[in-house]
């Protein structure tokens, strides 16, 4: 069996008998909605996520609002960016969110 889902691209899933995939949740969002994590904007939440979220922290990159999404990167909603977003986010990432 394959299940292709269309939206700003292509994502085709094959299932196989020696291999099954499950699918948990799909989330679908419009433009218009933030994905939190999703720093980097790719629209999706990765360890690229994280190490754009760190180089905030850091001040790596002068001006970050113009590249990355500042919202996403206060992944715990306090209005700050710090070391506890960082680990928020992995959560995120390990599937531990609790939100």
């Amino acid at each position: 069996y394959t299940l292709t889902l269309t939206g700003n691209g292509n994502v085709s899933i094959t299932f196989t008998p020696t291999l099954r995939f499950f699918l948990d949740e799909i989330f679908v969002m419009s433009e218009n909605e933030e994905l939190i994590g999703d720093v980097n904007k790719d629209g999706m939440v990765t360890i690229t996520d994280v190490t754009a979220l760190v180089d905030i922290i850091l001040g790596v990159v002068a001006n970050p609002e113009t590249v990355y999404d500042m919202e996403a990167a206060d992944v715990n909603n306090d209005g700050s960016w710090s070391v506890t977003d960082v680990t928020s986010l992995v959560d995120i990432i390990l599937g531990k969110n609790n939100q």
